[in-house]
């Protein structure tokens, strides 16, 4: 339970400015003078609060869609990362080991010149 409501007050958190619109935008409709008219009738009856209305739901479908690509982008990059670290780091070992193979070579070389010298 209260993993859940860490994972909602951080849901708030990052969609703080959404949540201020919303109720910011309910508090002006719920606040108009037009007493004669429902809560939603009055929602939609100015069309500033149209516009206001229309226009945050586009910039959250903007933000949620534009969230979630960099979300597959930067999982993609780390995929990239993961995969180009992990080819660099077996190159990395291929020529370690090649190079320690010549010098073990070398010093065979070297042992068997010396012992032919005897």
């Amino acid at each position: 339970m209260k993993n859940k409501i860490k994972r909602y007050a951080r849901l708030l958190w990052k969609y703080k400015w959404i949540v201020l619109y919303v109720t910011c935008l309910i508090f002006v409709t719920a606040g108009s003078k037009e007493s004669d008219f429902s809560f939603f009738e009055g929602l939609f009856y100015d069309g500033i609060l149209v516009g206001l209305f229309v226009g945050g739901m586009w910039l959250l479908v903007l933000y949620i869609r534009f969230t979630i690509s960099y979300c597959k982008d930067v999982i993609d990059l780390n995929k990239y990362l993961d995969e180009a670290t992990f080819e660099s780091r077996y190159q990395r070992e291929v020529e370690r080991r090649r190079r320690k193979a010549e010098k073990r070579m070398r010093l065979k070389k070297k042992i068997q010149m010396l012992q032919n010298r005897l």
